[in-house]
């Protein structure tokens, strides 16, 4: 027979209790801690755990509360102590129907602890697993009836405000539904602001340190950009969607491809599910990529609150509490709850420490040195490093014989560790006969990769440098193109490898790239993945890393001075790809900022003195170019004018004259401008 955690602690408060110890001993739990003595573990989290307790009074009284400690391990550590004390003292000024209340703060023989208003029930996460389980969507009333609950808790941390009048500015971080009780009357509270940023604890946040669980984070916290209000709404978006869809909204084959759906906001598995209009249209507001879009807390509980009044829904709370005893959960209460598979806490600090002990302990099994038989004569014996350099700046071909000192010898494409840097994707190539190509200096390749992009082309852009560029003589580059957008970019120059890459940022040593090469044919042949298996690298880390890096391969294409260009169409890019965010138009603003003003000036001439004109409805939108504001002021001007008298103007108001130039070679470019001569560029 099903029953509730308050009708289990019912029973157990009419049967003999064991004698109250202050002590632990070995193979026994800790009876006390303070006034309140421990019933039994709940929860387990990052660096605490959570019990059930009760407060014992006098006359009987008793009366249940959650208890938080910290892990022994952690108890002794000032920053930990710190971390905690003022997770008490933030949790106890947020007084609110819809948030877990703190309710005392004390330390017992050197350990602090906390303790919460207990919620007797289950939590999202649990109610999720149960439904999926059992086959049975959750239905739509309750997950407006969640929604709107959540969506007022927030609303109310995020207008808290000092003695002042200025906001605390307190975001949540973690909405997830771990985090999000549902207590056996239908009641629903959001718990663990525990990692909850507010203006008082803002000098304690480490630089480039993000927390959040995987899978329920928003595009800028995955992008490591400012984290506001608009992510907590972001995020409980997330866990409706996953409700109503009964699946996660943001899944993949590895940490990676969950990263790159949450920032590129991927919202397939919301197509597949039916999910009433109205319902939808508020999710997709929460779900907007640009957080200035999404709507606050509060208006998201209203907009929640007047489906209810349209629909005519019973009171939320009376058919949640229903549902939940219809599941059969079993008789125990989630304070807080780590065991969901996509809920891994994600902390981009790194622990040298650990590093250090995996160093020590892999060590011993790296792998031989190799000789490779080229044409020019052997090379060798050179380390797995140096080999797979050959092999991914086009120097080592395919069918290359490779030995391993007292070992094999085989083709470079059957060593496993060598054949994603000689796959046929990933081989410099000829143009063949049909192939679009070209000549370029300097910006004016900026025209030929608009087209790919506004086009939406798939294929390989390879370019070749003249003998005589200051880039290097005869140097290669693949740029990757899917529906338009970059995706990878591949180069013949060493400094463009992921690992030197880290190692020249300062993101790992280079004696844990070599150690991470040597053992990445245990991880799919994947340097990224085999970092992050060996704890080198956080996967959120890991991921950011090489968003730069592929930005910054593609942008360096155009500081070539001058070389020839071949467009391959329907060449597909590496198996491991990394696509840009969006469309990606806004890199092109970024070529154009960074290109040589004796450049524009070159490629703007040969219409100086011809009109130009706004297009009514250009290929692409200014806000796409994400421009700086004054360059669209420029663009304004350039309307009805020549360019001469474009930059004549500008120059007389103070505007520097190159800048004037990247604004209107941009706008040309991209067709926001045109001239009547429009074969100009």
């Amino acid at each position: 027979e099903f029953r509730f955690p308050s009708e289990e602690l019912a029973a157990q408060a009419k049967t003999p209790r064991p004698p109250k110890t202050r002590r632990r001993q070995s193979g026994t739990m800790q009876r006390a801690m303070g006034d309140y003595e421990l019933v039994r573990r709940l929860a387990t989290g990052g660096m605490a755990e959570v019990y059930l307790a009760e407060r014992v009074r006098d006359w009987g009284f008793r009366r249940p509360v959650a208890l938080k400690k910290i892990l022994p391990q952690y108890a002794r550590d000032p920053a930990f102590r710190d971390m905690f004390r003022e997770e008490a003292i933030l949790g106890a000024s947020l007084q609110h129907p819809q948030i877990v209340q703190t309710t005392d703060y004390g330390e017992h023989d050197g350990e602090p602890y906390l303790v919460m208003e207990y919620i007797p029930g289950t939590n999202i996460n649990r109610l999720m697993k149960r439904s999926r389980s059992l086959k049975r969507a959750v239905p739509v009333d309750i997950v407006v009836h969640i929604g709107a609950c959540v969506a007022r808790a927030l609303a109310y941390a995020h207008r808290q405000t000092f003695e002042d009048g200025s906001p605390k500015c307190i975001v949540h971080r973690d909405v997830s539904p771990a985090n999000i009780l549902l207590s056996e009357h239908g009641d629903v509270k959001l718990t663990d602001f525990g990692i909850a940023l507010a203006n008082e604890r803002a000098r304690h946040t480490r630089s480039g340190n993000v927390r959040g669980k995987l899978g329920y984070m928003s595009p800028e916290q995955v992008a490591g950009a400012p984290v506001d209000a608009p992510t907590d709404v972001f995020t409980l978006g997330v866990v409706l969607a996953e409700l109503l869809a009964g699946k996660p909204l943001f899944s993949g084959r590895d940490d990676i491809e969950i990263l790159v759906k949450t920032r590129d906001v991927d919202l397939e598995v919301l197509d597949e599910t039916e999910i009433p209009r109205d319902v939808r249209r508020v999710l997709l507001a929460a779900l907007t990529k640009n957080a200035s879009a999404r709507p606050s807390a509060g208006a998201l509980e209203e907009a929640f609150l007047e489906i209810r009044r349209r629909r005519g829904m019973a009171p939320g709370h009376i058919h949640l509490a229903s549902y939940l005893q219809s599941l059969g959960f079993e008789a125990q209460v989630e304070q807080s709850d780590r065991s969901s598979d996509n809920a891994a806490l994600v902390d981009t600090g790194r622990l040298p420490s650990e590093a250090r002990a995996l160093l020590e302990r892999v060590t011993p099994v790296l792998p031989r040195h190799y000789i490779a038989e080229l044409a020019r004569g052997d090379v060798g014996p050179i380390s797995i490093a140096k080999l797979i350099e050959l092999a991914a700046t086009g120097q080592l071909p395919a069918a290359t014989i490779v030995r391993q000192e007292g070992g094999d010898s085989k083709p470079a494409s059957e060593w496993n560790e060598l054949a994603p840097f000689v796959s046929e994707e990933s081989q410099f190539r000829d143009p063949p006969e049909d192939a679009e190509q070209g000549f370029f200096r300097g910006a004016s390749l900026l025209p030929t990769v608009f087209h790919i992009m506004r086009e939406r082309k798939t294929g390989a852009l390879q370019l070749h440098a003249d003998q005589g560029g200051s880039q290097g003589p005869g140097r290669r580059k693949r740029i990757f193109f899917e529906a338009g957008r970059p995706v990878s970019v591949i180069s013949t120059d060493r400094r463009e490898l992921l690992g030197e890459y880290l190692v020249e940022n300062g993101h790992c040593l280079r004696m844990e790239i070599e150690m991470a090469l040597a053992l990445m044919p245990r991880h799919g042949g994947r340097l990224g993945d085999t970092l992050v298996s060996l704890g080198l690298m956080r996967p959120i880390e890991l991921f950011r890393v090489m968003n730069a890096q592929t930005r910054d391969r593609f942008l360096e294409a155009f500081r070539w001075r001058r070389g020839s260009w071949f467009f391959e169409e329907n060449t597909r890019g590496p198996s491991d790809s990394f696509p840009m965010g969006g469309q990606g138009y806004e890199i092109l603003t970024e070529v154009v900022r960074s290109a040589r003003g004796d450049e524009l000036e070159a490629a703007l001439s040969p219409a100086w003195e011809h009109v130009l004109r706004l297009t009514e409805y250009p290929p692409v939108a200014m806000g796409d170019l994400e421009m700086p504001r004054g360059w669209s002021r420029i663009i304004a001007l350039a309307n009805q004018q020549t360019i001469a008298q474009v930059i004549g103007t500008a120059t007389a108001h103070g505007v520097d004259v190159i800048e004037a130039y990247r604004s209107i070679y941009l706008a040309l470019t991209t067709g926001v401008l045109v001239a009547d001569d429009p074969g100009m560029l």
